[in-house]
């Protein structure tokens, strides 16, 4: 090789972003995408469009969550108005079913005290990590979220408590707000909550307590506000009778009942009636209250101690969700969640999962394979082409190399700022190569060309090599214009292609075209 290319200025910076782009994946990796990696794709139906600012934030939220989750290689981007995808690449079983745990919930939190509104999530400020204990002689796990509210949250947190002493703390998360819920009457009658969560004034807390009589002391309607309305039926014909009162006042109707109980034609006429009809089937082992807190988001009920129902606010208001788990496993997971969600707060607009899909990871070796060979073929084909242009290998050999070189640079690019490879990133690669051999080529014809009887045989091979710049930075910026607004907008997968080109082009205009420009003075000096 001609020792003088080696010492060339622009080769030794090619040879030092090689260098350094193999050392960035080998330490870092590569970050690969969900259909190279396998993984999980989730798609969310927003309630309604949004406007742009809205879609952003409800993208920066979810994305908030799933990174403070700790999963990487997640991808969120919106779809149209009123859609957002949901990409996380090599997850486990265990972490797909944290993955939609976290999208299922909405993160609207509200603590109520006799059905009055006491703290919201817009009032916490401070979320602490959780507390995690099993105590002797217990089957269950306790847990504790502590958090803090702001100061001006505190005062009315404490006009709302003054007096209620002994009374429950419920904390909902995800409350179905103006809904109306049908259930049997059996249900109905179990649903005030379970004995031993409250310490009942004047009544022995380790003793039997009839449901009749927390009823009476807690009814369950004011408790879980009144923009809810509880409603019983015996059969299914009587449930659009019954709501007829309530259209234009109630936007959701929950129904407590599995197919069997009430079918389709019942919830088709609630959904002509202009309502977002929802079914809740219970689990084989719920029983009535465990059913019911489910599906309003009662999380858990501590009773309210003496000392916070005094009506002065706590110099310093901070306060804690309790609850129960199986297992101490089952306790962390649910508090972690929990506090991820308290964390990020409420989604501006309410979402559902209406598509989900698993992408095995034998499935996406499969695409690597394919993607393998395909490039491989390429290259056999652009070595071929070349060399019957010049039948040359002093030519053919360094636009190869060149090319190789720009494609290991792109990927250390995208090891370094954590890009993830997929498919339209592959694509975006394979564009940007093409497009670099097309203007190595252009640098070569022009140096060659100059040499022959026209008039650019008086320039030097310096003034044709710039010439071919010219047309290359033009073509390059031309490239890069195009490429911007797909980047810019999200559009999809188009994004990850838009962005891999620019990489790309910016790559090949500042580091690997000049190497090869200066590479092609030296060796076609005397063609």
């Amino acid at each position: 090789m001609n020792t003088k290319v080696l010492k060339n200025g622009r080769v030794i910076i090619l040879i030092i972003a090689l260098m350094f782009s193999g050392f960035s994946i080998y330490f870092n990796g590569i970050s690969t995408g969900l259909d190279l990696q396998g993984g999980t794709l989730v798609t969310l139906e927003l309630e309604r469009a949004v406007s742009s600012d809205d879609m952003e934030d409800t993208v920066k939220r979810l994305e908030l969550r799933l990174d403070r989750l700790g999963i990487a290689d997640v991808s969120v981007r919106p779809w149209g108005d009123s859609n957002i995808m949901v990409e996380v690449a090599g997850t486990s079983p265990e972490r797909e079913a944290s993955v939609i745990s976290i999208l299922e919930e909405q993160g609207v939190y509200e603590a109520r005290i006799d059905g009055q509104l006491a703290v919201s999530g817009a009032d916490i400020v401070r979320v602490d990590a959780p507390e995690v204990r099993t105590l002797r002689g217990q089957a269950t796990t306790e847990w504790q979220v502590p958090f803090t509210i702001t100061r001006e949250a505190g005062r009315r947190f404490a006009e709302v408590a003054k007096g209620m002493g002994g009374y429950p703390v419920d904390m909902f998360l995800d409350r179905p707000v103006n809904s109306v819920i049908f259930m049997h009457p059996g249900v109905y009658e179990s649903l005030t909550g379970s004995p031993d969560q409250f310490d009942i004034t004047g009544i022995d807390a380790n003793a039997y307590v009839p449901i009749t009589q927390v009823q009476e002391q807690f009814p369950i309607e004011r408790r879980i506000g009144d923009d809810i309305k509880l409603l019983t039926f015996t059969d299914e014909s009587e449930i659009p009778l019954l709501l007829e009162d309530y259209v234009g006042d109630k936007e959701r109707v929950i129904i407590l009942a599995s197919e069997d109980e009430v079918g389709r034609e019942t919830f088709t006429q609630v959904r002509d009636m202009n309502f977002r009809a929802d079914r809740e089937v219970r689990a084989v082992d719920e029983d009535d209250y465990t059913y019911f807190t489910r599906v309003v988001g009662l999380m858990s009920s501590p009773r309210l101690s003496d000392d916070l129902a005094t009506g002065v606010p706590a110099t310093t208001p901070s306060y804690v969700i309790t609850g129960t788990s199986e297992t101490p496993e089952m306790a962390r997971e649910e508090t972690s969640s929990l506090r991820i969600i308290l964390q990020s707060g409420a989604l501006p607009v309410a979402t559902n999962i209406v598509g989900q899909n698993f992408i095995s990871p034998t499935l996406g070796t499969e695409f690597i394979r394919q993607v393998m060979i395909a490039g491989l073929a390429s290259l056999i084909a652009v070595a071929a082409i070349i060399f019957l242009r010049y039948r040359k290998v002093t030519v053919s050999v360094p636009i190869l190399l060149i090319a190789f070189s720009e494609t290991v640079i792109i990927l250390g690019v995208a090891s370094v700022i954590n890009w993830t490879i997929d498919l339209a990133a592959m694509a975006g690669i394979i564009a940007a190569i093409g497009t670099g051999v097309d203007h190595q080529i252009v640098i070569t014809d022009e140096a060659i060309t100059g040499s022959g009887g026209d008039l650019r045989r008086k320039k030097s091979i310096k003034k044709r090599v710039g010439h071919a710049f010219f047309i290359i930075f033009t073509a390059a910026l031309t490239t890069i214009g195009a490429m911007a607004p797909l980047a810019y907008l999200s559009l999809g997968m188009l994004r990850g292609f838009a962005v891999t080109t620019i990489i790309g082009v910016l790559i090949g205009i500042t580091i690997t075209r000049p190497a090869y420009g200066n590479v092609a003075k030296i060796l076609l000096k005397n063609q």
